[in-house]
């Protein structure tokens, strides 16, 4: 859990059954443990498996609850304590530590010392969950690169102050783009290779339009 030494999908697997893991929990392990190979499906798996990571995170709760235990002074880390206090089981404690500590949230430091990574970012649930989602983009994006080697690829990103009067004719631009491409790309036949499109265009503050 703390990263100091590497284990092997069959040695997790072995010490998982041994400590009466369930094997969806022993899969999430072996998934968040093993190197991603540069190559198109196992980068397909890996983005699915951090997609499906990210929904659980926002959608369970234990993640988010988890982090704000660490910031108590009575603080534990022992997961038999954090089921007790958060009413759950060690083997949903021990998945959420994993996917908070493989997304970057958590780092166990040793053995008693953990660190809370994201303690100016997550202040609610709502950030927590944007949070989130933006590390899953900032992954993807790096999984996606890594496996584009010297082929063309295209990745930006840009923050903007706006009127949000001009929200929706720029959601309507950016679906009519989105059209326009996809119709370039398919007018050709013989295509050799798969790309993903991906437009995201949200808000970033909780801010009330009439403030």
């Amino acid at each position: 859990m703390r990263g100091k030494r590497a284990l092997t999908a069959p040695t997790i697997a072995k010490l998982g059954t041994k400590v009466g893991l369930e094997p969806e929990s022993i899969e999430a392990y072996v998934r968040n443990r093993e190197p991603v190979p540069v190559d198109g499906g196992s980068i397909l798996r890996e983005v699915r498996a951090l997609t499906r990571d990210t929904a659980q995170m926002i959608s369970e709760g234990y993640d988010y609850a988890i982090l704000e235990l660490t910031r108590l002074e009575s603080f534990k880390a022992d997961t038999r304590w954090m089921a007790r206090v958060l009413g759950t089981t060690s083997d949903e404690v021990n998945v959420a530590l994993t996917r908070l500590v493989h997304m970057g949230f958590l780092e166990m430091q040793d053995r008693n010392r953990w660190v809370n990574k994201s303690a100016e970012k997550t202040a609610s649930v709502t950030e927590f969950s944007r949070a989130a989602i933006r590390r899953l983009l900032e992954r993807v994006e790096t999984l996606t690169s890594s496996g584009a080697e010297q082929r063309p690829t295209a990745h930006s990103s840009t923050t903007v102050a706006v009127r949000t009067a001009q929200v929706p004719e720029a959601l309507a631009r950016l679906d009519r783009f989105r059209t326009e491409l996809l119709s370039l790309l398919e007018r050709e036949p013989g295509r050799d290779d798969v790309y993903q499109l991906e437009l995201h265009f949200f808000p970033l503050t909780a801010l009330n339009p009439r403030d």
